[in-house]
């Protein structure tokens, strides 16, 4: 009798024993499942990242490459248009847009707003540069803003002459200083200049738009070499090329 129950109770805490260690291995398995999901959920997550990082500076690249490209073409452009300037001892208005009209920049340059001319002026030739322009057909032409300065600056060339642009005609560039900065750093090394971002003189107080110009300054040089050390702030033009801020917002289209 008492084996009988000494082999129950022994059975009985076998089979105890056999569902604890049932139950112990079920919660290793669950704990190494849990363990494994996270790991694999983890490199996952990695690989992802990775993925992502890499495009990201595929794109990153491919946009910082299609600016590059762009601003070279618009500094290209700008390199014709200073040539004209150094071939003709004068160039006149019909002759700057008969030069922008055969590089058909609206259609293969997106975001230029446009390129233009701008004459550097004595104080002492204010007056009579402003007769000039008022007799080759604009009467209300004037250099904008007024005031004394000791030197003014004025778009006298601008294309396409249509639109918003036609607000900036007059206007002195070098009395902002944002443009001002760009256009002497030019003056003084002779190279293109970009200036920092500016409110365009075309925009009229509706969605208006931010933008930036690049200068080239174009030297009189058959005066520069009476007057080189004294006069040459008065000896100069500029060219300018306003970029307007949506220029980027196409970075990634495949256009160039």
């Amino acid at each position: 009798m008492w084996s009988e129950i000494w082999n129950i109770s022994s059975m009985n805490a076998l089979g105890k024993s056999s569902h604890a260690i049932q139950f112990l291995l079920a919660v290793v398995v669950f704990v190494l499942g849990l363990g494994s999901t996270a790991v694999i959920y983890q490199i996952i997550v990695n690989s992802v990242h990775e993925r992502e990082q890499v495009y990201f500076e595929f794109r990153a690249r491919e946009a910082v490459e299609r600016i590059k490209s762009r601003m070279a073409a618009y500094q290209q452009v700008l390199r014709g248009t200073a040539g004209i300037f150094n071939i003709y001892k004068i160039v006149d208005r019909h002759q700057f847009r008969d030069y922008y009209e055969r590089q058909a920049l609206e259609r293969y340059l997106p975001g230029i707003q446009g390129i233009g001319f701008a004459k550097a002026i004595h104080p002492l030739e204010l007056q009579v540069h402003i007769e000039q322009i008022r007799a080759e057909g604009f009467p209300s032409y004037s250099v904008l803003p007024e005031g004394q300065r000791d030197l003014y600056s004025s778009i006298i060339y601008l294309e396409p002459f249509s639109g918003r642009n036609l607000r900036a005609f007059g206007y002195d560039m070098y009395s902002e200083p944002v443009r001002r900065f760009a256009m002497q750093r030019s003056m003084d090394t002779g190279e293109m200049m970009l200036s920092g971002w500016v409110r365009l003189q075309q925009e009229v107080g509706v969605h208006e738009q931010t933008g930036f110009l690049i200068y080239q300054a174009v030297y009189d040089k058959a005066q520069l070499q009476l007057a080189f050390a004294a006069q040459v702030a008065c000896r100069i033009a500029h060219l300018n090329r306003p970029l307007a801020h949506h220029l980027f917002e196409g970075r990634s289209s495949s256009k160039p």
